[in-house]
Parts: C-alpha cells; structure tokens; sequence
C-alpha cells in the first residue's frame, strides 16, 4: 500500500488584532460546539474525522517496514510489568481491601477478605465492565462505612469526564442513577446515606461540590460549595480520623480548605483560613488537633504547623522551620508523624512520635 501524503482544505481567515492582520488558514478545524465533541467524538466535523484517518493509514504505510521491531519492543517493554500483580491489602473494619490484576488482564479487580475467615469477595469486577466499552478508565473507587456499597467513577470514552456509580457489593444492583460530569473524587456520609463529589463545570473545572442521597435521582443532589474564582479548582478529602470532610480550592500558587463535621447535621462548610495570595497550605487532623503543612510566613521550603480545634484558626510551629529542608508531603497517624524531606537533592523520611517527640531518618 502506497499512500500520499494527507492534505487538508485552506479556508482563508483573517483577523486584526492592533491592527496586525493574522491570517490563520486552518482556525476552522477548530469547532464551536468542540466541548460537546470531547464528550461525543462522533459529533466530530467529518472533514476533520477523514483528515485524522488518512494520517493514522500514512503513519501506518510508513512504518511498516519496522513493524517486527515494533512488536519486538512492545513485548519487551512488557515484559518487564508483572503478568499478575496485588496491591498491599488495607485493613479497614472486619475486612481488608485490596486489588488485583490476574493473569493477562488490562483491569484491575477490587475485592476484599473477612479478617476472621478469610473468605474472599469481589467488590469492584473492572475487567468484567471493560468488556462492553472501547475505552474504559476508573478514576476511584470508595465503599461505605458499613462495608455494604461501594461507589465509583468510570470514563468510557476518553473525556475524563467521569460518571458516578453506586452498587450493592453482595448483589451488585445499582443503587443511584447514573451521575454525569464529575471528577474522580467521592467522599461517604458516616451514616451511609450520601455521598460527597466534585462536579465539572461546561469548561471541564472542577467548581462544585454536591451532596447525593443514594436511591435519589441526581437533578435533587444539594450544592455545598461552588468556587467562583475561575482560576482556583476543587478537590475534596477525608479526615484520617473520620470526622472532617475537607475541601481543598487552589490555583498554583495559592490554596484554601474549607471543612465540615461530618459527626454534625450542619452542611456549611467553614474556612479553616481565608486565601492569602502565594501562600499554600495543606492539612491534616489527629483528634483534637489540626497539623498543617505550609509556607507562610517566607517559609519557602515549608514548615508544619499545629492548631488546636477550638482555636483552628491559630496556629503555632510545631516542626521547626529549616531552609535547607523542603518538606514534600506529610501522613499524620494516631501515633506518628511522617514526612518527606529533600535535602541537598537527596529525599528523607524522618518518622516522628507524637507521644514523646523523638524522630529517626530513614
């Protein structure tokens, strides 16, 4: 097969902009309806669909003189992966959560032992669900308190436009309507009546986030905080201990949570402090108190610092700023402090206990 070289139509377009004169002349290819493209290729302009076709078969004709060394690299570049992997299990109640690529699989498959006999259960079958869709991604994935429901995000078509849906784990019946245009973040009520996700805007920004009562339909999903700075994206989290619902809003250079109290029935969230611009921070909470990772006060590098909860907004030192040191990240447990350091280029893990302050490096 001997094909020539794909060509596109010139459509002569010009705009001034201080008075220069650009002339531009592929703009059309570019759609007006192309938000609604992303979310249905087949709307895509045919021209443009025959262009990108003819291109796929030049490549094609093109390279087809190395196609046993590509294959050649494609199984040498897999073999390196394990055929049948699993993940460290999580023990969380009378269970513990892992997941599991078998043998020749693309997808992972969730599942999950009872602590007392060992009994093995399928939560989640992504392999089983792949096989009706020619593109198929899981974004997360977060069962109930009560270890009976699991809800999930899935993009079937490449958008990353995700879709929400909630199963019974032992029958697999759905349980809620399908909830469009999210992200890949879900958040349960402690009472396993809810949950808590960040929808898309129409410019693909995650701005929203809703509550949903399962069983419900989602047009009835009650808004619990919009951000309405177009440069700042939302991200919701929760607590190590349970009991906060965080929500994270930032831009690259500047953050800000909010949080609600989960163990109450008040759904207004409450800033934990208000947005300064350039200062970033992130935090944790451990029973009565908060630790926050940030860089306020010109601490370019980082410093964690401590507020009590009845006093949330105040906040003092607790790991002794050092410019020589950047903290990374930090996992706060009921005992211990970890966090991740780099100095002089070289990273650390320095293990703190809580209960007499001693620390170690690793």
């Amino acid at each position: 097969m001997n094909t020539s070289i794909p060509k596109i139509n010139k459509i002569l377009s010009a705009v001034k902009i201080h008075n220069e004169e650009l002339v531009d002349n592929y703009s059309w290819i570019k759609q007006k309806d192309w938000k609604e493209v992303i979310l249905d290729p087949n709307k895509l302009n045919t021209a443009v669909k025959k262009y990108l076709d003819e291109e796929n078969l030049f490549k094609e004709d093109q390279l087809k003189d190395i196609k046993d060394i590509e294959k050649k690299l494609f199984e040498e570049l897999k073999s390196k992966i394990k055929n049948e992997d699993n993940s460290v299990p999580k023990k969380d109640g009378g269970y513990f959560y892992a997941y599991k690529y078998n043998k020749n699989n693309e997808y992972p498959i969730y599942y999950r032992k009872n602590t007392e006999n060992n009994f093995e259960e399928i939560v989640l079958d992504c392999e089983r669900k792949s096989k009706t869709h020619s593109y198929f991604n899981v974004a997360s994935i977060a069962h109930s308190h009560n270890h009976k429901h699991v809800a999930y995000n899935t993009d079937t078509n490449g958008s990353e436009y995700f879709s929400i849906f909630i199963e019974d784990i032992e029958t697999k019946k759905i349980l809620s309507p399908e909830i469009k245009n999210t992200t890949g973040d879900i958040i349960w009520s402690l009472d396993n009546k809810y949950i808590f996700y960040v929808g898309l805007d129409q410019n693909h920004r995650p701005t929203k986030v809703f509550k949903h009562k399962i069983g419900s339909d989602g047009e009835e999903d009650l808004l619990i905080y919009e951000e309405k700075d177009p440069s700042f994206f939302c991200s919701i989290n929760l607590s190590k201990t349970k009991k906060y619902l965080f929500i994270r809003t930032a831009d690259h250079e500047t953050s800000e949570y909010l949080f609600i109290n989960l163990k109450l029935n008040e759904l207004t969230p409450i800033i934990f402090k208000k947005r300064i611009k350039k200062i970033e921070y992130d935090l944790e909470h451990h029973e009565k108190f908060f630790l926050i990772s940030t860089n306020i006060d010109n601490a370019k590098n980082f410093k964690i610092m401590i507020s009590h909860e009845e006093s949330y907004q105040k906040w003092e030192e607790f790991i002794t700023y050092e410019k020589v040191n950047l903290i990374l990240d930090f996992i706060l447990l009921k005992d211990w402090l970890i966090r991740l350091e780099r100095t002089e280029g070289s990273e650390n893990i320095i293990i703190l206990n809580l209960n007499n302050k001693n620390q170690h490096k690793i």
